[in-house]
């Protein structure tokens, strides 16, 4: 229900945006890194500063932009660290960064782009994280 709460279950990183006007099954946060789409949610207005925040569990990246799908962002491996059998990743998009685990592996500086189903989106009001 609150940025505390979300950062307290485990690693989650913050996207702030404003809700636009729903999209079919999706309500749409304009980020600017572009927009995202989660599952629709009708308790939060058009036009209200949210974040969304999403765990490095559920991002998933590649080289290459994946077709079809939204919520994509394209950034920078800022940093990576290596966790036994898989590497965590942080990702800077613009002023902003994504937490990502991967088992592939990727360069820092490395341009890449980083996918986020919708379902895996949490929105939460504008609070500091």
């Amino acid at each position: 229900r609150n940025a505390f709460t979300a950062g307290f279950l485990g690693e989650i990183s913050y996207l702030t945006g404003m809700v636009a006007p729903a999209d079919g099954a999706f309500t749409r946060i304009m980020t600017p890194y572009g927009p995202l789409h989660c599952l629709r949610s009708d308790t939060v207005p058009e036009g209200r500063t949210v974040v969304a925040g999403v765990r490095p569990e559920h991002v998933t990246l590649g080289r290459d932009r994946p077709a079809g799908q939204v919520n994509v962002l394209e950034g920078a491996v800022a940093s990576a660290l290596y966790e036994g059998t898989r590497v965590k990743y942080r990702v800077a998009i613009g002023d902003a960064s994504v937490l990502a685990y991967a088992a592939e592996t990727f360069a820092v500086d490395e341009r890449l782009y980083a996918a986020i189903e919708p379902k895996h989106l949490i929105l939460l009001p504008q609070l500091t994280p």
